[in-house]
């Protein structure tokens, strides 16, 4: 999703689908590609690194089936080092574990039967929960996660805003798109990077299913610059990206 009161677009135009591609998330980062001779955009689930961007999609089509939540906790020196996260049903790889003040702990998604090692924190993702090492206590973690959710979730969290644009996928093949100079908060980022540290040799990159990520090789973003990382700080919502583009 993009959050409206964050965002300008110099140029937006509607485009037509390639086949199969009316599943489209608002904020996606959208590819060109050829069809019998005719010019159409579309999300790519794994770029190869030769794609051409296109732009941003614009308008949500349907209603989104993840988000980003962030939560924060305290180490404790003794009791439980298990704590259970607001939403389950996480997305595989897509975790962070700030450290405020310190280096980021790795994130492991395997047997959360086993105790994590110093400097690591065990994530069920199905499940909705953490844990720490003992080693860690202390420390004040920032948890960055994305999640599923169900249709009631979605909708309590953005309302049936997709309700008016169904036509323009179902029954033109089209999609509208954000192109020129950009700057938009969206949710569609890998949330498990460090965006703090894009820049130099990290480079603001095409990711998979149309999410941008941060890579010393891959299809750049045109002129990406990050205006805002997300807000790990625990609050509910505030896990947006912002940055900006010029797609030509």
């Amino acid at each position: 999703m993009i959050d409206r009161k964050q965002m300008k677009a110099a140029e937006h135009v509607d485009r037509a689908l390639a086949a199969g591609a009316a599943a489209i998330n608002e904020g996606a980062f959208l590819v060109e590609v050829i069809e019998g001779g005719v010019a159409k955009v579309k999300t790519v689930a794994s770029p190869a690194g030769t794609e051409k961007i296109a732009g941003v999609a614009f308008l949500p089509y349907f209603n989104p089936t993840d988000a980003v939540d962030n939560e924060q906790f305290t180490v404790p020196a003794s009791g439980s080092l298990i704590f259970n996260l607001r939403y389950s049903g996480g997305v595989a790889s897509s975790a962070r574990a700030a450290v405020v003040g310190g280096s980021d702990l790795t994130v492991d998604g395997s047997s959360f039967g086993s105790t994590p090692s110093t400097g690591t924190v065990k994530w069920d993702a199905a499940g909705g929960r953490i844990k720490f090492a003992a080693g860690d206590a202390g420390k004040v973690v920032q948890f960055i996660y994305r999640h599923a959710l169900s249709v009631v979730q979605s909708e309590q969290r953005y309302g049936e805003r997709h309700i008016n644009n169904r036509n323009l996928v179902n029954k033109m093949g089209m999609v509208s798109v954000l192109k020129g100079y950009i700057e938009i908060s969206t949710s569609e980022f890998d949330s498990s990077v460090d965006w703090s540290t894009a820049g130099g040799a990290n480079l603001i990159v095409l990711g998979d299913d149309g999410k941008i990520t941060i890579d010393t090789s891959g299809v750049v973003i045109p002129g990406a610059q990050v205006l805002a990382v997300p807000d790990l700080s625990g609050t509910i919502n505030g896990g947006l990206l912002r940055i900006s583009a010029l797609i030509p």
